[in-house]
């Protein structure tokens, strides 16, 4: 509105009408997002948060802050890449449309590369809504507990990479039939094997063997 009153002062001088003025002022205003060239941007408004909570915003967008982060660039590239690279394959074989990946350093927690949505930018899309990091986000943990179900096992149980269990499809617990995956089942299979090919039936069983009160 500022600028079509500004173009009513001058019409004169611009050559214009009153009555293309106020035909453009009826029209519907698009409001496009403003893309910033940004590298690792859902790393960069995670630690932006975190600063934001321990600073104060004043002091976050005013304060000159000059902030060090663990972020390893090569290794940010490689991770984007390979999200791209999976969520394309993935889409094809498993209706995928989204991926993330965070990298850390075990020896010190460091946060090496973050990739929070298959791409940041895009926010047209429901099914990615890119702005959303899904490394922060509360998400069903599936298969990244599997570790702690043989851990248990181990350590109660005095079982190791070599104990078998039964990888069947004929195997129940109660009302509940766990399936594998990609529905193959390999009958007899180590701990080994069936935490390398993240195996379900087998870790069930293991939680089972092992306690689920001790699990916990």
């Amino acid at each position: 509105n500022y600028v079509f009153d500004q173009l009513e002062e001058k019409k004169k001088l611009f050559g214009i009408s009153e009555e293309e003025i106020e035909k453009a002022r009826q029209e519907e205003l698009v409001y496009n997002p403003t893309r910033i060239d940004i590298k690792a941007p859902h790393f960069v408004f995670y630690v932006k948060a975190q600063l934001e909570e321990e600073f104060g915003i004043d002091a976050v967008e005013k304060g000159g802050l000059k902030v060090t982060t663990s972020i390893d660039p090569t290794l940010q590239a490689i991770a984007e890449e390979e999200i791209k690279k999976g969520v394309e394959n993935a889409a094809k074989r498993y209706n995928a449309n989204n991926g993330a990946m965070i990298v850390i350093n075990p020896k010190n927690g460091q946060i090496l590369s973050m990739v929070g949505s298959v791409d940041y930018w895009k926010t047209d899309d429901p099914r990615i809504d890119g702005n959303v990091n899904i490394t922060t986000s509360y998400r069903q943990m599936g298969s990244s507990v599997k570790p702690f179900v043989y851990l248990n096992a181990f350590s109660s149980r005095g079982t190791g990479p070599w104990t078998v269990s039964p990888d069947i499809n004929s195997i129940a617990f109660g009302s509940y039939k766990p399936t594998n995956w990609d529905n193959r089942y390999d009958g007899l299979i180590t701990a080994r094997k069936a935490i390398v090919e993240s195996r379900n039936i087998p870790a069930v069983y293991t939680l089972q063997m092992g306690g689920i009160d001790n699990y916990l």
